[in-house]
C-alpha cells in the first residue's frame, strides 16, 4: 500500500506580514513598481519596513529567476520591531522573494510577504 502525505494546509491570512516600506539606493528613471525595484549589482540597498516579532536576525532567501540560483541576505529585528535586510546581489539578473520562498526553510510557514523583484544590473 502507498502512503502518501500532502503539504500541510495552512491559512496565509494567519502569517506575519513582512512590509518592506523602503529601499535605499535603487536607480532613479527606471520604470519601477511598488514591488518591483531596479539596483546595481554588488551594492549595499537596505530594505526596512515593521515585523512584529521579538529581536532576532533570520535568513531571507531570494531566487535569481532564470537559473533558480539562491542567495541568502540577513534581516535584523531591533527591539522596536524595526527590520532591515541588506541587499547586495553578487550578480546581475532578475531576482525576487515571495512567501513561498521565504517559509521554504522554516519547519513551519511564518511569514507572508508581497512577490518583490529585483532587477540587478
Amino acid at each position: 500500500m502507498l502512503i502518501t502525505t500532502k503539504p500541510p494546509i495552512f491559512d496565509e491570512s494567519l502569517l506575519l506580514p513582512i512590509v518592506i516600506d523602503d529601499i535605499t539606493n535603487t536607480l532613479a528613471d527606471f520604470d519601477d513598481s511598488d514591488n518591483q525595484y531596479t539596483i546595481n549589482e554588488k551594492t549595499d540597498c537596505i530594505a526596512s519596513g515593521k515585523l512584529a516579532i521579538p529581536t532576532q536576525n533570520f535568513r531571507v532567501p531570494f531566487v535569481r529567476t532564470d537559473t533558480g540560483r539562491k542567495a541568502y541576505m540577513v534581516a535584523s529585528v531591533d527591539t522596536n520591531g524595526n527590520f532591515t535586510i541588506t541587499l547586495n546581489f553578487k550578480t546581475g539578473g532578475e531576482w525576487m522573494v515571495n512567501t513561498e520562498l521565504l517559509n521554504s526553510e522554516l519547519p513551519q510557514p511564518v511569514f507572508r510577504i508581497a512577490e518583490h523583484k529585483f532587477k540587478v544590473v
